[in-house]
């Protein structure tokens, strides 16, 4: 082989492992880059996990705190129709008390012939 085909030879050879050369530098730019993009969105992705699992329990806990409030409302409704019942029990017996009473003493004035 001669002086010339050894050159062009070496020129082949010295291109070829340059293109060899910038594409592996190339396939591992984007590797990194791949790689990070992908814990930048992983990471990105948990962040909103978290926020949907924290917007779940403050819902949960608005719906528990707001069966309760409903539960105290309930109760304290039910104590003031008791406690109105009581009233009108207690005013239905006053009345019948008076009543007792008046008759009592009406007829006691007929007795005694007022």
């Amino acid at each position: 082989m001669g002086h010339a085909a050894w050159t062009i030879q070496r020129f082949v050879r010295g291109t070829f492992a340059r293109r060899e050369r910038q594409q592996r530098a190339r396939a591992k730019q984007e590797r990194l880059e791949s790689g990070a993009a992908l814990a930048v969105q992983r990471a990105y992705r948990i962040v909103l996990a978290m926020k949907r699992v924290a917007k779940r329990k403050r819902e949960i806990l608005a719906t528990q705190i707001e069966a309760k409030k409903q539960a105290e409302r309930d109760k304290v409704a039910k104590m003031r129709a008791l406690q109105r019942e009581k009233k009108k029990a207690a005013a239905a017996a006053a009345a019948k008390r008076r009543q007792e009473k008046q008759t009592i003493e009406e007829a006691e004035r007929k007795r005694r012939g007022y």
